[in-house]
């Protein structure tokens, strides 16, 4: 059986232009958002205990705990950065799909 020749590209995804970069758009407004919420609302107590409480000590651990917790956020970044740079998509995989 011979398989037909497919010529799928990344624009012929795309069915209705305006609306689906409209959704597009939004969903990642609303993504983008929602992460700044949650990651706001996980550091704020570390960052509102460093400079509102009176006690050296708390201010002192507070802000050790939010550099240990942003410096693995950071690692964690990086490492997920390295794993997606080996898979980009190159012109060569579409000329050996076709």
């Amino acid at each position: 059986m011979k398989h037909e020749n497919n010529n799928r590209k990344l624009k012929n995804y795309m069915i209705m232009k305006n609306v689906q970069l409209k959704i597009a758009v939004t969903n990642l407004i609303y993504m983008l958002l929602l992460l700044a919420v949650i990651v706001l609302t996980i550091l704020s107590p570390l960052y509102l205990d460093i400079f509102q409480s009176m006690e050296l000590c708390n201010q002192y651990f507070s802000a050790e705990k939010l550099d240990e917790t942003l410096q693995k956020a950071i690692e964690h970044a990086d490492h997920c950065n390295e794993h997606l740079s080996k898979f980009k998509i190159t012109e060569e995989f579409y000329t050996e799909q076709n």
